[in-house]
């Protein structure tokens, strides 16, 4: 009598009752069943497989990156954002341009390198704020109050700074052409080497500040407060200088005015 031979599996009952415990076990028991690595990387499904690892991983990223970035979150009011506290905030770099900022709270803010054009800041807390190399061109700053805040190389072109205080303010390098700072409050702040050609600071308070340097060329300081401020280097020539107040000892010399 011939001996019985076993059944022969096919291959998907070898791959039902084979256990996958290991990767050499699953690979023994694909060989045999007679499915190669190649033909289930190669499989449609195996791709689609991998395309959606891809995506699910793309979109934990953004989320990460969303979560890393609260500043983003927090100018969802543009532009109406009268009154917002942002206060401490990192919105360095970003984009706020024409947006309303009245009576906001963006004390010890960093605004560094942000694009403020034409932006509106009534009144506003930007006290010890961070605004260096900032673009405040015909931005609205009246009343604004912005005593210490780091404006250095900041552009201030026709900005409207009425009545601000910037009490040691520091606006060295900066670009105010055009601007209206009457009445503005200027005390201990640092304009050295700042551009202020036809700016009006009429009735402003420049007392101890440091105007070395600075370029006030057909501006009007008409009954500005001088006294005890740094005039070094500084040029007046074509200034309106009508009324303002000096020290005893100080002199603005016919070479910072222009006068023959």
């Amino acid at each position: 009598m011939r001996p019985l031979r076993a059944p022969i599996a096919t291959s998907l009952q070898a791959q039902d009752r084979v256990q996958l415990s290991t990767q050499q076990d699953r690979d023994f028991a694909l060989q045999s069943a007679g499915v190669s690595k190649v033909m289930l990387e190669t499989h449609p499904f195996a791709h689609m497989g991998k395309m959606a690892l891809l995506l699910a991983a793309m979109a934990a990223m953004l989320v990460f990156v969303w979560q890393q970035m609260p500043q983003e979150q927090g100018i969802d009011c543009l532009p109406e954002c009268s009154a917002i506290q942002l206060a401490r905030q990192d919105l360095a770099g970003l984009t706020l341009r024409a947006g309303n900022f009245t009576d906001a709270d963006l004390q010890e803010a960093n605004l560094s390198n942000a694009s403020l054009y034409q932006a509106l800041f009534l009144r506003a807390n930007l006290r010890d704020a961070i605004l260096v190399n900032a673009d405040l061109s015909q931005a609205i700053l009246a009343s604004a109050d912005l005593r210490g805040a780091d404006l250095t190389g900041a552009k201030l072109r026709h900005a409207d700074l009425r009545n601000a205080d910037l009490r040691n303010a520091n606006l060295s390098g900066v670009d105010l052409r055009g601007a209206n700072l009457e009445g503005a409050t200027l005390l201990r702040a640092n304009l050295a080497g700042a551009t202020l050609t036809e700016t009006n600071l009429s009735g402003a308070n420049l007392r101890r500040t440091n105007l070395q340097d600075a370029d006030f060329r057909r501006a009007s300081l008409r009954l500005a407060d001088l006294r005890r401020a740094i005039l070094q280097g500084a040029n007046f020539a074509g200034a309106d200088l009508d009324g303002v107040i000096l020290d005893v000892d100080q002199v603005i010399t016919p070479l910072q005015t222009g006068a023959p």
